[in-house]
């Protein structure tokens, strides 16, 4: 899950230790920083562990907007849905999810 810190801080595992790499983005280096979180995500009434949440120091201001922008609390990839099948119906607007 791509969050912001404060989200990051606040759900990382209390024992965890952060690990913090560089990532290249718009032409620039910046820091990732990811650590492990007994969060989870409910999709279509599924409970699926998140695993892990990062969060990259040092945006840009377009990046950040971006992402904020969204309304949401973070962002997740495949990964979150791996050994799983999701069903998106877009003419009924629904969600379903098969384990």
């Amino acid at each position: 899950m791509l969050s912001n810190e404060k989200t990051f801080q606040r759900l990382a595992k209390q024992d965890a230790r952060p690990v913090a790499y560089p990532i290249r983005s718009w032409d620039k280096v910046l820091t990732a920083h990811t650590v492990e979180t007994s969060a989870e995500a409910t999709v279509a009434g599924i409970k699926l562990p998140v695993k892990e949440i990062s969060y990259i120091q040092d945006m840009g201001f377009l990046q950040e907007l971006a992402i904020s922008s969204l309304g949401a609390g973070g962002m997740v990839g495949n990964k979150l849905f791996m050994g799983k099948k999701l069903i998106i119906d877009t003419r009924k607007l629904e969600i379903a999810l098969e384990e």
